[in-house]
């Protein structure tokens, strides 16, 4: 009776010891940047401030301020086409509260903006402060100790292919993330292919297609490819011919054994 019982817990502990290798092997696949060091605190490489370029069809929030309320309001004033306030009324804002009371705009297909009294200003290639810098001189005549902020509302990258959450997603302003985008569409599927994630990049006049490995560090390290640009796409694809299939071949083996080990057990339990 005692060497049953031995042999039944022999077994049971086989079967468990099976399925937390084939468990353990699974998540190792699942893991990002496989090679950092093992240590409680890394040091990665600071990322450098990237200075992001103004391009077709970027909306653009720009405020005039000047000691003179009304002769800064007027350049606030929704006169053409291509602005529209915050909230849509046209009306200007208070200058008390300037960082956004000004006029949206879109970068329209030339690359231009239409302002009040300046006319068509070709902005694209420009940064943001370059752009501040162009106002404040081509509104130095008309308006008195003029002051002009530049920002970009809009931060658009998509996500597609085997994540649980694929589209097109706005992120916050301040130097999105890699992590930031696949976070947003609810991180890769299990299925996924970690190995050659692709990103797609038409910025600044180029295109191209960077491969990255998610399960190296060198991603981390790599600011072309960890911080986003505006309208970057991540292609993910589904690991087929690699993790799927290995999982499939693991959790088979693990059944075979499975009811093997449970036929022996039974066949053992009948014979005594």
């Amino acid at each position: 009776m005692l060497r049953k019982h031995l042999t039944l817990r022999s077994l049971t502990f086989m079967c468990v010891t099976l399925l937390m290798l084939a468990s353990c092997t699974s998540t190792k696949n699942l893991e990002y940047f496989q090679d950092l060091p093992k240590s409680t605190v890394i040091k990665l490489d600071p990322m450098p401030q990237d200075q992001r370029v103004i391009e077709n069809g970027d909306e653009i929030n720009i405020v005039f301020i000047a000691r003179d309320d009304a002769a800064a309001a007027y350049f606030n004033k929704a006169a053409v086409t291509n602005a529209v306030t915050n909230d849509g009324i046209n009306a200007p804002k208070s200058l008390s509260n300037p960082i956004g009371a000004g006029l949206n705009y879109l970068v329209d297909p030339s690359g231009y903006i239409e302002f009040t009294e300046i006319g068509r200003v070709k902005v694209t290639g420009l940064t943001a402060p370059q752009l501040k810098d162009a106002l404040t001189k081509m509104v130095a005549n008309k308006l008195k100790d003029p002051i002009v902020e530049v920002r970009f509302n809009n931060f658009r990258v998509s996500v597609i292919g085997d994540v649980r959450n694929p589209g097109t997603y706005m992120l916050p302003m301040q130097r999105p993330t890699l992590l930031e985008a696949l976070a947003a569409a609810g991180d890769l599927a299990i299925t996924a292919n970690r190995v050659d994630v692709q990103l797609y990049r038409d910025y600044n006049g180029q295109r191209k297609i960077t491969r990255l490995d998610l399960r190296k560090q060198e991603v981390l390290n790599n600011p072309d490819v960890f911080l986003m640009k505006h309208n970057d796409v991540l292609i993910v694809k589904p690991a087929t011919n690699t993790l799927a299939r290995e999982n499939l071949r693991t959790a088979s083996a693990v059944t075979g054994v499975a009811i093997g080990l449970i036929t022996l057990v039974l066949t053992i339990t009948n014979n005594n």
